[in-house]
Protein backbone atom coordinates (compact mmCIF):
# COMPACT_ATOMS: atom_id res chain seq x y z
CA UNK A 1 0.00 0.00 0.00
CA UNK A 2 2.80 2.43 0.90
CA UNK A 3 4.46 1.66 -2.41
CA UNK A 4 0.96 2.57 -4.32
CA UNK A 5 0.65 5.25 -2.69
CA UNK A 6 3.84 6.44 -3.51
CA UNK A 7 3.20 5.75 -7.39
CA UNK A 8 -0.27 7.47 -7.35
CA UNK A 9 1.78 10.36 -5.64
CA UNK A 10 4.77 10.33 -8.24
CA UNK A 11 3.21 10.03 -11.38
CA UNK A 12 -0.12 12.44 -10.64
CA UNK A 13 -2.63 9.43 -11.44
CA UNK A 14 -6.17 9.61 -10.64
CA UNK A 15 -8.32 6.22 -9.52
CA UNK A 16 -11.25 6.48 -11.30
CA UNK A 17 -14.26 3.74 -11.47
CA UNK A 18 -16.89 3.01 -13.86
CA UNK A 19 -20.89 3.23 -13.21
CA UNK A 20 -22.86 1.50 -16.24
CA UNK A 21 -26.60 3.31 -16.04
CA UNK A 22 -29.34 0.77 -17.60
CA UNK A 23 -29.02 1.82 -21.13
CA UNK A 24 -26.48 -1.34 -21.98
CA UNK A 25 -27.59 -4.41 -22.63
CA UNK A 26 -24.56 -5.99 -24.95
CA UNK A 27 -21.17 -4.58 -25.50
CA UNK A 28 -19.63 -6.77 -28.29
CA UNK A 29 -16.03 -5.79 -28.35
CA UNK A 30 -14.66 -7.91 -31.08
CA UNK A 31 -12.56 -10.27 -29.29
CA UNK A 32 -13.85 -9.49 -25.91
CA UNK A 33 -18.18 -9.72 -25.38
CA UNK A 34 -19.05 -7.37 -22.79
CA UNK A 35 -22.23 -8.56 -21.16
CA UNK A 36 -24.38 -6.25 -18.64
CA UNK A 37 -26.61 -7.74 -16.55
CA UNK A 38 -29.11 -5.08 -15.63
CA UNK A 39 -31.50 -4.52 -12.13
CA UNK A 40 -34.59 -6.23 -13.07
CA UNK A 41 -38.25 -4.29 -12.33
CA UNK A 42 -38.21 -4.91 -8.17
CA UNK A 43 -34.58 -2.93 -7.89
CA UNK A 44 -34.53 -1.24 -4.80
CA UNK A 45 -31.04 -0.54 -3.63
CA UNK A 46 -29.70 -4.02 -2.71
CA UNK A 47 -26.40 -4.99 -3.64
CA UNK A 48 -27.32 -7.89 -5.22
CA UNK A 49 -29.27 -6.58 -7.78
CA UNK A 50 -27.72 -3.88 -9.25
CA UNK A 51 -25.91 -3.38 -12.56
CA UNK A 52 -23.26 -5.56 -13.40
CA UNK A 53 -20.66 -6.33 -16.30
CA UNK A 54 -19.46 -9.70 -17.36
CA UNK A 55 -17.07 -10.46 -19.65
CA UNK A 56 -16.99 -14.13 -21.52
CA UNK A 57 -13.24 -13.56 -23.98
CA UNK A 58 -10.37 -11.81 -22.48
CA UNK A 59 -8.72 -9.98 -25.78
CA UNK A 60 -5.47 -10.48 -24.34
CA UNK A 61 -2.70 -13.49 -24.57
CA UNK A 62 -3.68 -16.57 -22.78
CA UNK A 63 -0.85 -15.88 -20.40
CA UNK A 64 -2.57 -12.65 -19.08
CA UNK A 65 -5.95 -12.66 -17.13
CA UNK A 66 -6.82 -9.11 -16.07
CA UNK A 67 -7.62 -8.74 -12.22
CA UNK A 68 -10.81 -7.80 -11.33
CA UNK A 69 -12.27 -11.19 -13.07
CA UNK A 70 -14.89 -12.94 -10.09
CA UNK A 71 -15.50 -16.75 -12.23
CA UNK A 72 -17.79 -17.32 -9.29
CA UNK A 73 -20.21 -14.89 -10.46
CA UNK A 74 -22.62 -15.82 -12.97
CA UNK A 75 -24.95 -13.20 -14.92
CA UNK A 76 -28.35 -13.77 -14.62
CA UNK A 77 -30.73 -15.43 -17.78
CA UNK A 78 -29.01 -17.39 -20.54
CA UNK A 79 -25.69 -15.44 -20.83
CA UNK A 80 -22.25 -16.72 -19.70
CA UNK A 81 -19.28 -15.15 -18.66
CA UNK A 82 -17.32 -13.69 -15.37
CA UNK A 83 -18.19 -10.77 -13.39
CA UNK A 84 -15.29 -7.78 -14.44
CA UNK A 85 -14.96 -4.98 -12.18
CA UNK A 86 -13.18 -1.87 -13.72
CA UNK A 87 -10.52 -0.98 -11.85
CA UNK A 88 -8.56 1.71 -13.98
CA UNK A 89 -5.77 4.56 -12.84
CA UNK A 90 -5.84 7.90 -14.66
CA UNK A 91 -2.65 8.06 -16.70
CA UNK A 92 -0.68 10.85 -17.89
CA UNK A 93 3.29 10.21 -18.11
CA UNK A 94 5.07 12.77 -16.25
CA UNK A 95 8.99 12.73 -17.59
CA UNK A 96 10.79 15.25 -15.86
CA UNK A 97 10.53 18.71 -17.00
CA UNK A 98 7.74 17.82 -19.06
CA UNK A 99 4.15 17.91 -19.24
CA UNK A 100 1.18 16.16 -21.07
CA UNK A 101 -0.52 18.11 -23.61
CA UNK A 102 -1.70 17.68 -27.45
CA UNK A 103 1.09 19.42 -28.37
CA UNK A 104 3.46 17.43 -26.78
CA UNK A 105 2.28 13.78 -26.76
CA UNK A 106 3.83 11.50 -24.22
CA UNK A 107 1.77 8.23 -25.27
CA UNK A 108 4.61 8.28 -28.24
CA UNK A 109 7.47 5.52 -28.62
CA UNK A 110 9.92 8.39 -27.17
CA UNK A 111 8.54 7.39 -24.00
CA UNK A 112 7.86 3.20 -24.22
CA UNK A 113 10.24 2.82 -21.45
CA UNK A 114 8.83 5.48 -18.90
CA UNK A 115 5.31 4.12 -20.06
CA UNK A 116 7.00 -0.07 -19.72
CA UNK A 117 7.75 0.81 -15.66
CA UNK A 118 4.20 2.87 -15.23
CA UNK A 119 2.65 0.04 -16.97
CA UNK A 120 3.76 -2.78 -14.83
CA UNK A 121 3.13 -1.06 -11.42
CA UNK A 122 -0.42 -0.32 -12.18
CA UNK A 123 -0.70 -4.17 -13.56
CA UNK A 124 1.39 -5.59 -10.33
CA UNK A 125 1.67 -2.95 -7.48
CA UNK A 126 -2.22 -0.96 -8.20
CA UNK A 127 -3.84 -4.34 -9.43
CA UNK A 128 -5.52 -2.56 -12.14
CA UNK A 129 -6.91 -3.65 -15.37
CA UNK A 130 -7.39 -0.51 -17.40
CA UNK A 131 -5.52 3.08 -17.99
CA UNK A 132 -7.55 5.52 -18.76
CA UNK A 133 -5.87 8.54 -20.53
CA UNK A 134 -5.44 11.85 -20.87
CA UNK A 135 -5.80 13.87 -24.60
CA UNK A 136 -3.42 13.12 -27.19
CA UNK A 137 -2.28 14.15 -30.55
CA UNK A 138 -4.76 12.01 -33.04
CA UNK A 139 -1.46 12.97 -35.70
CA UNK A 140 0.83 10.55 -33.36
CA UNK A 141 1.55 6.94 -33.75
CA UNK A 142 0.54 5.33 -30.28
CA UNK A 143 0.81 1.77 -31.98
CA UNK A 144 3.71 0.63 -29.62
CA UNK A 145 1.82 1.99 -26.19
CA UNK A 146 -1.12 0.42 -27.03
CA UNK A 147 0.94 -2.85 -27.47
CA UNK A 148 3.06 -2.64 -24.01
CA UNK A 149 -0.97 -2.31 -22.79
CA UNK A 150 -2.06 -5.50 -24.49
CA UNK A 151 1.33 -7.21 -23.22
CA UNK A 152 0.11 -5.81 -19.57
CA UNK A 153 -3.23 -7.19 -19.84
CA UNK A 154 -4.79 -3.48 -19.46
CA UNK A 155 -7.74 -1.82 -21.29
CA UNK A 156 -7.67 1.48 -22.82
CA UNK A 157 -10.06 3.99 -22.25
CA UNK A 158 -8.84 6.88 -24.88
CA UNK A 159 -10.10 10.66 -24.08
CA UNK A 160 -11.44 13.27 -26.26
CA UNK A 161 -10.49 16.65 -25.38
CA UNK A 162 -13.86 18.00 -25.06
CA UNK A 163 -12.32 20.60 -22.48
CA UNK A 164 -11.12 22.89 -25.40
CA UNK A 165 -14.75 23.20 -26.71
CA UNK A 166 -15.83 23.99 -22.96
CA UNK A 167 -13.64 26.57 -21.65
CA UNK A 168 -13.72 29.94 -21.58
CA UNK A 169 -11.93 31.26 -25.01
CA UNK A 170 -13.75 28.65 -26.48
CA UNK A 171 -17.06 30.72 -25.64
CA UNK A 172 -15.63 33.59 -27.74
CA UNK A 173 -16.68 31.11 -31.10
CA UNK A 174 -20.16 30.49 -32.45
CA UNK A 175 -21.78 27.55 -31.36
CA UNK A 176 -22.53 26.38 -34.42
CA UNK A 177 -19.04 26.26 -35.59
CA UNK A 178 -18.18 24.59 -32.29
CA UNK A 179 -20.41 21.83 -33.28
CA UNK A 180 -19.18 21.52 -36.66
CA UNK A 181 -15.56 20.93 -35.51
CA UNK A 182 -16.19 18.63 -32.50
CA UNK A 183 -18.23 16.80 -34.98
CA UNK A 184 -15.01 16.51 -37.07
CA UNK A 185 -12.63 16.55 -34.21
CA UNK A 186 -14.21 13.39 -32.50
CA UNK A 187 -14.03 11.39 -35.66
CA UNK A 188 -10.85 12.19 -36.46
CA UNK A 189 -9.78 11.28 -32.59
CA UNK A 190 -11.29 7.40 -32.97
CA UNK A 191 -10.24 7.04 -36.30
CA UNK A 192 -6.78 7.75 -35.12
CA UNK A 193 -7.34 5.41 -32.17
CA UNK A 194 -8.02 2.45 -34.21
CA UNK A 195 -5.48 3.44 -36.76
CA UNK A 196 -3.02 2.62 -33.79
CA UNK A 197 -4.47 -0.28 -32.05
CA UNK A 198 -4.25 -1.78 -36.04
CA UNK A 199 -6.01 -5.40 -35.90
CA UNK A 200 -6.42 -5.49 -31.67
CA UNK A 201 -9.20 -2.71 -31.60
CA UNK A 202 -10.56 -4.78 -28.87
CA UNK A 203 -7.70 -3.03 -26.34
CA UNK A 204 -9.84 -0.14 -26.54
CA UNK A 205 -12.68 -0.86 -23.68
CA UNK A 206 -14.81 2.73 -23.92
CA UNK A 207 -14.66 6.14 -24.78
CA UNK A 208 -14.91 9.41 -22.72
CA UNK A 209 -14.28 12.76 -22.60
CA UNK A 210 -12.31 14.86 -20.27
CA UNK A 211 -14.63 17.16 -19.76
CA UNK A 212 -17.64 17.19 -16.68
CA UNK A 213 -20.02 19.55 -15.12
CA UNK A 214 -19.86 20.55 -11.89
CA UNK A 215 -22.33 18.58 -9.67
CA UNK A 216 -23.16 21.81 -7.18
CA UNK A 217 -23.61 23.99 -9.68
CA UNK A 218 -25.92 21.93 -12.15
CA UNK A 219 -27.88 20.26 -9.12
CA UNK A 220 -27.74 23.38 -6.71
CA UNK A 221 -31.82 23.28 -6.25
CA UNK A 222 -32.40 19.64 -6.53
CA UNK A 223 -35.39 18.46 -7.88
CA UNK A 224 -35.81 22.14 -9.62
CA UNK A 225 -32.22 22.19 -11.24
CA UNK A 226 -33.93 21.33 -14.21
CA UNK A 227 -36.49 24.54 -14.34
CA UNK A 228 -32.97 26.23 -14.02
CA UNK A 229 -31.82 28.03 -17.25
CA UNK A 230 -28.00 27.06 -17.60
CA UNK A 231 -26.17 27.88 -21.20
CA UNK A 232 -22.60 25.43 -19.81
CA UNK A 233 -25.12 22.60 -19.17
CA UNK A 234 -27.17 23.26 -22.45
CA UNK A 235 -23.96 23.39 -24.56
CA UNK A 236 -22.41 20.78 -22.65
CA UNK A 237 -24.78 17.72 -23.59
CA UNK A 238 -25.64 18.72 -26.69
CA UNK A 239 -21.72 18.17 -27.67
CA UNK A 240 -22.13 15.10 -25.96
CA UNK A 241 -24.98 14.43 -28.50
CA UNK A 242 -22.95 15.20 -31.21
CA UNK A 243 -20.28 12.93 -30.10
CA UNK A 244 -22.68 10.06 -30.03
CA UNK A 245 -23.72 10.69 -33.37
CA UNK A 246 -20.39 10.94 -34.55
CA UNK A 247 -19.14 7.54 -32.10
CA UNK A 248 -22.05 5.73 -34.50
CA UNK A 249 -20.50 7.23 -37.78
CA UNK A 250 -16.80 5.74 -36.86
CA UNK A 251 -18.17 2.44 -35.10
CA UNK A 252 -21.42 1.34 -37.08
CA UNK A 253 -21.91 3.44 -40.33
CA UNK A 254 -20.14 3.19 -43.56
CA UNK A 255 -17.02 4.92 -42.12
CA UNK A 256 -16.92 1.15 -40.53
CA UNK A 257 -18.14 -0.93 -42.64
CA UNK A 258 -21.46 -0.69 -41.11
CA UNK A 259 -20.72 -3.71 -39.08
CA UNK A 260 -23.10 -3.41 -35.91
CA UNK A 261 -26.20 -5.86 -35.52
CA UNK A 262 -29.30 -4.23 -34.82
CA UNK A 263 -27.35 -0.67 -34.38
CA UNK A 264 -25.71 -1.63 -31.46
CA UNK A 265 -22.57 0.87 -30.35
CA UNK A 266 -19.65 -1.69 -29.53
CA UNK A 267 -18.34 0.56 -27.04
CA UNK A 268 -20.11 2.59 -24.12
CA UNK A 269 -19.42 6.21 -24.33
CA UNK A 270 -18.05 7.13 -20.45
CA UNK A 271 -18.89 10.63 -18.89
CA UNK A 272 -16.83 12.51 -16.12
CA UNK A 273 -18.53 12.50 -12.84
CA UNK A 274 -16.72 14.69 -10.84
CA UNK A 275 -16.91 13.40 -6.90
CA UNK A 276 -14.93 16.57 -5.43
CA UNK A 277 -17.56 19.07 -7.19
CA UNK A 278 -20.16 18.13 -5.17
CA UNK A 279 -21.33 20.11 -2.10
CA UNK A 280 -24.17 17.88 -0.77
CA UNK A 281 -24.79 13.98 -1.12
CA UNK A 282 -27.94 14.96 -3.35
CA UNK A 283 -26.18 16.52 -5.66
CA UNK A 284 -24.94 13.46 -7.09
CA UNK A 285 -28.24 11.58 -7.06
CA UNK A 286 -29.91 14.59 -8.75
CA UNK A 287 -27.28 15.10 -11.07
CA UNK A 288 -27.33 11.54 -12.64
CA UNK A 289 -30.92 10.97 -12.44
CA UNK A 290 -31.43 13.79 -14.54
CA UNK A 291 -28.84 13.35 -16.92
CA UNK A 292 -30.08 9.57 -17.68
CA UNK A 293 -33.17 10.72 -18.32
CA UNK A 294 -33.91 14.48 -19.40
CA UNK A 295 -30.40 16.72 -20.38
CA UNK A 296 -27.95 13.50 -21.48
CA UNK A 297 -31.35 11.75 -24.47
CA UNK A 298 -30.60 11.06 -27.68
CA UNK A 299 -31.26 14.53 -30.03
CA UNK A 300 -35.31 14.91 -30.99
CA UNK A 301 -33.51 15.85 -34.42
CA UNK A 302 -30.29 14.20 -36.28
CA UNK A 303 -27.47 15.93 -37.13
CA UNK A 304 -25.89 15.93 -40.47
CA UNK A 305 -24.64 12.63 -40.15
CA UNK A 306 -26.09 11.18 -43.20
CA UNK A 307 -28.09 8.65 -40.55
CA UNK A 308 -31.76 8.17 -42.16
CA UNK A 309 -34.56 8.68 -40.01
CA UNK A 310 -35.33 5.02 -39.66
CA UNK A 311 -31.82 4.42 -38.14
CA UNK A 312 -31.92 7.60 -36.01
CA UNK A 313 -35.11 6.28 -34.59
CA UNK A 314 -33.65 2.80 -33.49
CA UNK A 315 -30.83 5.03 -32.03
CA UNK A 316 -33.04 7.06 -30.10
CA UNK A 317 -33.15 4.52 -26.95
CA UNK A 318 -29.54 4.45 -26.40
CA UNK A 319 -29.84 7.61 -25.19
CA UNK A 320 -26.77 10.21 -25.76
CA UNK A 321 -24.13 8.15 -23.45
CA UNK A 322 -23.46 4.95 -21.20
CA UNK A 323 -21.62 4.89 -18.49
CA UNK A 324 -20.25 7.16 -15.54
CA UNK A 325 -16.78 7.42 -15.05
CA UNK A 326 -16.37 8.56 -11.32
CA UNK A 327 -13.66 10.30 -10.58
CA UNK A 328 -11.94 11.12 -7.22
CA UNK A 329 -8.83 13.56 -6.70
CA UNK A 330 -6.41 12.19 -4.44
CA UNK A 331 -5.28 14.24 -1.54
CA UNK A 332 -1.91 14.39 -2.93
CA UNK A 333 -3.29 16.38 -6.33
Amino acid sequence: PAFADLARRRYSEKQVDTMLPSLLALLPLLAASFVVDRPDQGYRGEAGNCTRLFVDSIPFANDVEPHGLDLDVQPRGNSTGSMLTIRAVYYEPRPVGLEASLQNDLYTSSYQNLHERDLYIMRNILKANAVRLGPWDPHQDHSSFLKACRRHGLFVIPTFDLNYFMDQDAQRIPFGVRQAEVWEGFQKFMRGAFKDAGHHEDIIAMWTVNFGLNLNETTEVGPRSTDIPSNKRDEYFELVRIIRQAQWEQECGSAHGSNCPDDRLKRPLGLPLRLESMLRLDNLGWYIGFSETVWGTWPSDPHTTGVNSTVFNRLRPQGAFDAWIVEASPPTT
